[in-house]
């Protein structure tokens, strides 16, 4: 349980970076 309790908020980490790729991403494209 303590390796899936560790797991989860990599996991969020995980995907706010890619939220904040994307949004870089998409903000670059519309210039």
């Amino acid at each position: 349980m303590g390796l899936a309790n560790y797991c989860v908020p990599a996991e969020e980490a995980y995907q706010n970076a890619l939220d904040i790729a994307f949004e870089i991403t998409q903000k670059n494209l519309r210039v």
